[in-house]
């Protein structure tokens, strides 16, 4: 067993100190581990020296000071391996869960929002706030620490914005708004002049600085400044409006009227207010060109559970009862209309298909009523 001498131990002592290590226990404490492997392992004729420089370099993987860094998480930050741990999975799963996402919507299948909203969901709000948490502890710099946390924010709008739009929620076009604002006006100015000021990252800070911007820009033609045109709408609310004309004209909502138009109409009308609920107070207001009505274009969702899908197959049954009455050349078509699509197709179809589909519907009856029942 080798015997470590005094002037040996203060060498080592004094070697630790000089490769950055700073606080008094961890040095104690690598010492000691030190000094136990010099005196079991090393043989009296060897190189102190040598053998000491190859043993430290068991310690760290490129600088020794790696080790007190190390130490400072565990003893400041305790679940600091945990969470780092979490950061990975959450990245995993919510690319995973993008990747997947992303196909149902292209393939149009079931499952497509569960999807996207996970990998959003987790992305935005776990993996994002953990990376953020871990290298800020990492860091000593107040200004990075800023700079991390802005940049946490414009991926969690940029992340929340893209969700918005790809599902055709309101305020996706706010969202990327606020994500094109924030990372204009905060993140580029802020990491600019934070890395700018230091020789070594100058360089880096410009040609990231560069990226930033052009990826800003991008972002920026996906945001509509100004809103098209509401052609569609306008459309729509034409159409309606000349169908209530017709109606009243032709008094096909009268108490003599065809009680089988009646609930097709009724059905129809049930129908377009349940999707117009979400813009307008009532089907067709009168006065909807002074009033810039705009109807924002959606996919429709009618589960089997729900009214919407109920009313459907009552219309359904309703026309083939009235084109079983009227006469052969009267009947109302459903052909590419909603009630031509599969229940397993709906949600691929907006609700402009479904509205002008319901109103082409009621325009074929109002044409035909009032008109005498043939009886089969």
């Amino acid at each position: 067993m080798y015997c470590i001498t005094e002037q040996q131990i203060e060498y080592i002592l004094n070697d630790i100190r000089r490769n950055g290590v700073e606080m008094e226990d961890l040095q104690l404490n690598l010492l000691d581990h030190v000094c136990c492997i010099v005196e079991q392992e090393l043989e009296e004729d060897d190189d102190f020296e040598r053998f000491y420089h190859e043993v430290i370099k068991q310690f760290y993987k490129k600088e020794l000071h790696e080790i007190e860094e190390e130490t400072i998480n565990l003893l400041t930050f305790k679940n600091y391996y945990t969470m780092k741990k979490l950061m990975i999975i959450s990245g995993i799963v919510s690319a995973t869960a993008f990747v997947i996402g992303s196909f149902f919507k292209i393939m149009a299948w079931q499952g497509t929002i569960l999807f996207l909203m996970v990998a959003m969901g987790i992305f935005s709000f776990i993996f994002l706030p953990l990376l953020v948490v871990l290298k800020v502890k990492e860091t000593d710099s107040a200004r990075n620490k800023i700079v991390l946390v802005i940049a946490a924010t414009v991926g969690v709008l940029y992340s929340m914005g893209t969700l918005f739009v790809a599902m055709q929620w309101h305020g996706g076009t706010a969202l990327l708004f606020a994500t094109v604002g924030t990372s204009a006006f905060l993140l580029i100015p802020t990491y600019f002049f934070t890395g700018i000021r230091n020789a070594e990252t100058k360089v880096n800070t410009i040609v990231t600085t560069v990226l930033m911007v052009g990826a800003t820009g991008l972002m920026f033609t996906l945001v509509r400044v100004h809103q098209p045109l509401p052609m569609q709408t306008y459309t729509y609310l034409k159409n309606e409006q000349l169908l209530r004309k017709m109606q009243r004209d032709t008094g096909a909502q009268s108490a003599t009227a065809n009680k089988v138009a009646v609930e097709i109409n009724t059905c129809c009308e049930q129908i377009k207010h349940i999707i117009l609920s979400k813009d307008l107070a009532e089907v067709v207001p009168v006065d909807f060109e002074q009033k810039d009505i705009i109807i924002h274009e959606r996919s429709v969702n009618f589960p089997e559970t729900s009214e919407a899908y109920r009313l459907l197959a009552q219309l359904k049954n309703a026309i083939d009862t009235y084109n079983v009455q009227i006469g052969t050349d009267d009947k109302i078509s459903v052909s590419h209309t909603i009630l031509d699509i599969p229940h397993e197709d709906l949600r691929k179809c907006t609700n402009f298909f479904v509205l002008n589909s319901l109103t082409q519907i009621q325009l074929s009856l109002v044409s035909n009523e009032p008109h005498p029942v043939v009886m089969k």
